[in-house]
C-alpha cells in the first residue's frame, strides 16, 4: 500500500467517526427554540412548609379556690402587663368572718404577750418572794432556836417552850421547801405548758386569719407577666364554651391562657423524607398567611428526635416537629394564626446553574440539549441542588455555555 495510503487513512476513519457522532447527537436547532446562557452564581435552595404562630412562654390562669363564682374578667384579646387584673371572683362568704377572725387573731397574740411579758414573770416574782420571806423566817426560828437551847441550860425557859420553838422551826423549813418545789415547779412544767396553750392558741387563730385573707387576696387573680389574655374553652354545666361572668370555676381549672406575644415561635412539621434539609441554626423566612405584607426573619431551634404521625395528615407518613425562632415579632401576630417557613436548606457561592426548563430525564439520567453554533447536542449533565428555577450542575456544561429551553 502506497505511504499516503497509510498516512491519510487513519484521519479519514476518525473524520468519518466524527461526522457519524455529529449526525446521530446533534442535529439543527429549530428556529424557534430558545437558548439560555450557563451562568456560575449564588445558589440558595429555600424549602417550605406550613405552621402556626406560638408563644415562647404560655402561662396557665386558674383559681386556687376549691369553687370560685366570677363577678368580673378582663376581655378576651387584651393586652395585659404584669400585675394588672384578670379576674374577680365573689369573696363576700370569706369576708363575713375576716372581721370576726382577725379580732380572734388579736386576742390571741394580746394573750400571749400578757403571759410572757406580764402575768407568768409576776407570778414567778411572787413565788421568789414568798420563798426568800420563808427562808428567812426559817434563818430566824433556827436562831431562835438555838437561844433558846442556851436559856434552856440556864434554866431560864422551859423544856415545853424549846419544844415549841423547835415546832416553828420545823414548820418554817417546811414552808421554805415547798415554795423551792412550787417555784421549780411552776418555771419547769406549769409556765411552759401555759405558754404553748397560748401559742397554740396564737397560731390556730393565725392560721384561720391568713387563710380568710388568702382565700380573699385569691378572689382577684394578676396578670403574672406581660401578655395576651386567650379564653379556654371549657366544659360549664351541659355547655362547652369560654367562661363569663356568674360562672363557677373549680380548683386548679385552667380558664384563661396567658401567651407572652413578645417572644415567638413557629412550630411546623416536617416529612422524614425532608429532615435532611433541615438542621439546627437553618436561616429561616417566615410569612404570616393573614398578613402576606408580615414577613420575619428567623431560624431553626430544634428539630424533633423522633418521627411521629400527625393528626389529619396521612397515616404512612412520619413526621418531625421543628421549632423556629422569630425574630422581630409584629404586635399583630397573634398565637395559633397560620405561617409559611422558607427555611435554607442549602446554599453555595459560585456554583453552576443551568434553568430547570432546560433539563429533561431519561429514566433517572438527566440531559440537555447544548447549543453549538447551529447545531444542539444532547449532553449528559451530573447534577446537585434544585430550586424552584435551576438546578446545580456538578459535570456536563460549563459557564458561558448556551443550552435550549423549552
Amino acid at each position: 500500500m502506497p505511504s499516503y495510503k497509510r498516512i491519510f487513512l487513519p484521519w479519514l476513519i476518525l473524520i468519518f467517526v466524527v461526522i457519524v457522532m455529529v449526525t446521530m447527537f446533534a442535529r439543527p436547532r429549530p428556529p424557534e427554540q430558545l437558548a439560555s446562557v450557563i451562568t456560575m452564581d449564588d445558589f440558595q435552595v429555600w424549602s417550605i412548609y406550613d405552621g402556626s404562630i406560638e408563644s415562647r412562654t404560655v402561662r396557665n390562669i386558674m383559681s386556687d379556690l376549691w369553687n370560685a363564682t366570677v363577678v368580673d374578667i378582663i376581655p378576651d384579646g387584651s393586652q395585659v402587663k404584669k400585675g394588672d387584673i384578670l379576674v374577680r371572683f365573689d369573696a363576700s362568704n370569706w369576708e363575713k368572718d375576716l372581721p370576726r377572725l382577725e379580732r380572734e387573731y388579736t386576742m390571741a397574740r394580746s394573750d400571749l404577750d400578757s403571759l410572757t411579758n406580764a402575768k407568768l414573770p409576776l407570778e414567778l416574782s411572787d413565788i421568789g418572794n414568798r420563798l426568800n420571806d420563808a427562808r428567812q423566817k426559817s434563818s430566824e426560828e433556827t436562831q431562835a432556836l438555838s437561844d433558846s437551847r442556851e436559856l434552856l441550860k440556864e434554866k431560864l425557859i422551859s423544856e415545853q417552850e424549846v419544844k415549841q420553838q423547835e415546832t416553828k422551826v420545823t414548820s418554817a423549813k417546811a414552808l421554805a421547801d415547798s415554795l423551792q418545789q412550787q417555784l421549780e415547779l411552776t418555771r419547769k412544767y406549769l409556765h411552759p405548758s401555759t405558754i404553748e396553750r397560748a401559742k397554740a392558741t396564737l397560731a390556730s387563730a393565725e392560721r384561720e386569719f391568713n387563710n380568710i385573707k388568702t382565700h380573699t387576696s385569691n378572689c382577684i387573680v394578676r396578670a403574672p407577666a406581660n401578655g395576651m389574655v386567650i379564653y379556654k374553652i371549657l366544659p360549664i354545666g351541659s355547655e362547652v364554651r369560654t367562661i363569663r361572668v356568674g360562672d363557677t370555676v373549680y380548683k386548679n381549672q385552667t380558664f384563661l391562657t396567658l401567651p407572652d406575644m413578645s417572644n415567638l415561635i413557629m412550630r411546623c412539621d416536617v416529612p422524614e423524607s425532608d429532615i435532611t434539609r433541615v438542621r439546627i441554626g437553618n436561616k429561616t423566612k417566615i410569612q404570616a398567611l393573614a398578613y402576606p405584607d408580615l414577613n420575619f426573619d428567623g431560624s431553626v431551634e430544634t428539630v424533633g428526635a423522633m418521627a411521629q404521625s400527625v393528626a389529619g395528615r396521612p397515616s404512612g407518613r412520619k413526621y418531625f416537629s421543628v421549632v423556629i425562632r422569630v425574630d422581630n415579632p409584629d404586635d399583630r401576630l397573634k398565637s395559633g394564626m397560620s405561617a409559611r417557613a422558607r427555611i435554607l436548606s442549602y446554599s453555595k457561592k459560585d456554583a453552576v446553574l443551568i434553568p430547570r426548563t432546560a433539563v429533561w430525564w431519561e429514566r433517572t439520567q438527566p440531559f440537555c440539549n447544548l447549543q453549538k453554533s447551529s447545531y444542539v447536542i444532547k449532553t449528559v449533565l451530573k447534577i446537585g441542588m434544585a430550586n424552584e428555577t435551576h438546578f446545580e450542575v456538578i459535570e456536563g456544561v460549563k459557564p458561558g455555555d448556551r443550552v435550549i429551553v423549552r
